[in-house]
């Protein structure tokens, strides 16, 4: 697949059906939305799974699926995507492709592989608990 990056104006992204890969973060979501065609854009934003999704749904792109890794900000993105009806991948992060040179590792990447990833089926997904199985880990 040929990645090409989203330049405004030039292409048009609205009615595309896309992969969405999120980089995680306590106080930010990195994201990347790649469409079918290669074409791809990236944003940044607050750590917010309602404003997250409302975002993408206001560039009129129809989600394939999201995807994240799992990790210490626990299931928030996922929790929100099931309720609206996206499908979600949480990625066992161990078991997602990594380059042999880390060099080339940031959050802007990231996201752009697990979208990547997840558009040609390479990722684990782990089980997603219920709110209420994710209370009684807690315990």
């Amino acid at each position: 697949m040929i990645r090409i990056p989203y330049q405004e104006g030039k292409v048009e992204f609205s009615g595309k059906r896309c992969h969405v890969g999120v980089d995680v973060h306590k106080l930010t979501y990195y994201t990347s939305i790649l469409s079918e065609d290669g074409r791809y854009v990236q944003f940044s934003s607050p750590s917010n799974p309602h404003a997250l999704i409302s975002q993408i749904r206001e560039m009129g792109v129809e989600i394939i699926a999201l995807t994240h890794e799992t990790g210490p900000t626990g299931y928030e993105l996922a929790w929100h995507c099931q309720e609206v009806g996206i499908p979600v991948v949480v990625a066992a992060t161990t078991k997602i492709p990594r380059q042999i040179t880390r060099d080339g590792k940031t959050d802007r990447l990231d996201s752009l592989k697990l979208a990547e990833y997840l558009s040609k089926g390479m990722l684990r997904a782990v089980a997603i608990p219920s709110r209420s199985e994710h209370a009684l880990r807690e315990l």
